[in-house]
């Protein structure tokens, strides 16, 4: 059996490479919320009664958690890009949600509530390492350094994106905004992720290793290769 994301000989219908490519620097924009930790940290400190150096030590677990990606990478190995987006998906659910519940009960210590965060950063190291392999393994060797050039550099805007929306719609003068900012990020970034899973698959082969196959729009039957 091909990995989930390929599709076998046998299959009727595949995404082309720019589906997937938009797919994944949607995903790869969403997946910076890492950069948006400054936006709800004085939350952390008024609610958990957590110092400086306690919220330091949240945010450097976050990002051990993002930065620990060999698993991401190794599954989508095996399993291809979708599975890999959808778990994803289900950590950073886990994950923000998570934090919204201990910081609106407000319980947990900071290494606690560092571990919950991590998990939520875990699955943004899914969604990235998806969002950088599939368009890699879609287009000619020729085109792959641009390809990673774009994925990384919309993760990296996506501090620009978590800001926007958040000024937009959760700036206010208590705390409820920040609060109900987690709690958006632990429902909104899974949709998006697993919307875009739908159309997020590898190329077979042949069709991977040349532009000849992208004529006549995105969606394309196996057999016209």
């Amino acid at each position: 059996m091909p990995p989930d994301g390929w599709l076998a000989p046998s299959s009727s219908f595949y995404w082309s490479r720019w589906t997937t490519l938009s797919a994944a620097l949607l995903l790869a924009s969403g997946a910076g919320t890492v950069y948006a930790f400054a936006l709800f940290a004085p939350l952390l400190k008024s609610r958990l009664g957590l110092s400086q150096e306690d919220t330091a030590l949240v945010a450097s677990i976050g990002a051990f958690g993002l930065y620990t990606s060999l698993l991401a990478g190794l599954h989508f190995d095996r399993y291809g890009p979708r599975r890999t987006v959808l778990i994803g998906a289900v950590l950073s659910a886990v994950g923000f949600l998570g934090l919204y519940v201990a910081v609106s009960k407000q319980t947990g210590s900071a290494i606690g509530v560092g571990l919950i965060y991590a998990v939520a950063q875990h699955g943004s190291a899914w969604i990235l390492s998806a969002s950088v392999a599939a368009p890699v393994r879609n287009f000619p060797s020729e085109y792959r350094g641009t390809v990673v050039g774009l994925s990384k550099g919309f993760f990296a805007l996506s501090a620009s994106f978590h800001i926007e929306i958040f000024w937009a719609l959760f700036r206010k003068e208590s705390d409820s905004g920040a609060l109900m900012y987690i709690a958006f990020l632990g429902i909104a970034l899974p949709c998006l992720y697993t919307s875009c899973a739908v159309v997020f698959n590898l190329l077979p082969p042949a069709a991977a290793a040349t532009f000849a196959a992208d004529a006549g729009g995105s969606f394309r039957p196996y057999g016209s290769l």
